[in-house]
């Protein structure tokens, strides 16, 4: 599979970068509820993690963790190891850092992955105005590790099925908590929506908080868990109807 035959230009880099430390930035909601969600936590993984904005935030809230930073654009991967290379350098708080550039899913093997023009909306799903690279692929418990509080973020651009599939020992765990941007337009090859996502956690003893544009899922109670997503099943069941029989919803690349 041949590299697409651009990179990105370092304003287009530096703008992402400029959302480190821009309190109006678009996904402000999100990190504000960065320490609570990760009160505790001693490991956390972020996929699809693009230049590393929740990485270089989680490492604000978190000490003597482990941070790891997966990303499948190749093209992002020298912006990201720069964040890390700088968070490294900078730590006082005994964290670790690492990173994998590869696609979480429970495709075996490599996948196919298309690159678009705009940094933040390349995704496994081909469209016209996007370039088409193969990439690794892991399954997220491929780092599972036992008995470790866990808080996994995830935006993989509609793929959250398969990314969750990819994740049956954290599922399973009592010391994991996931905190993801639900794409309404879902994963059209598999038939899988968000609301799939969401009935994936719920079989497994979850909760679930909608935050911003993301949705918290954490062990709770039976009782918690059917009220909480009694509240959000007519939002998700309408956006289910909407994309599925409906026009599609995904941003232009």
């Amino acid at each position: 599979m041949a590299l697409v035959n651009f990179s990105y230009r370092e304003a287009q880099i530096q703008e992402l970068r400029s959302e480190f430390t821009d309190p109006k930035f678009r996904e402000a909601v999100e990190l504000s509820a960065l320490p609570g969600i990760l009160d505790q936590a001693e490991y956390f993984i972020d996929v699809g993690a693009n230049v590393g904005l929740y990485t270089f935030h989680a490492a604000k809230y978190l000490r003597n963790a482990e941070l790891l930073a997966i990303e499948a654009n190749p093209y992002l991967i020298p912006a990201l190891t720069e964040t890390l290379d700088a968070l490294r350098s900078q730590d006082r708080s005994g964290n670790e850092y690492a990173i994998k550039a590869a696609a979480v899913s429970d495709i075996a093997g490599s996948l196919e992955f298309h690159v678009s023009r705009l940094p933040t909306l390349s995704s496994m799903f081909p469209n016209t105005l996007a370039e088409t690279v193969q990439v690794p692929t892991v399954r997220l418990d491929d780092f599972y590790i036992p008995s470790v509080r866990t808080v996994i973020k995830i935006d993989v651009e509609g793929s959250e099925y398969r990314a969750i599939r990819s994740a049956s020992r954290f599922l399973k765990s009592n010391h994991s908590s996931f905190f993801i941007e639900l794409h309404g337009w879902g994963d059209k090859t598999i038939g899988k929506y968000p609301i799939h996502v969401c009935w994936l956690f719920f079989r497994d003893g979850y909760a679930v908080r909608k935050i911003g544009t993301h949705y918290l899922f954490y062990r709770a109670t039976p009782l918690r868990r059917v009220a909480s997503f009694l509240v959000q099943l007519p939002y998700l069941g309408l956006k289910y109807l909407m994309v599925r029989y409906g026009a599609s919803i995904r941003p232009a690349p």
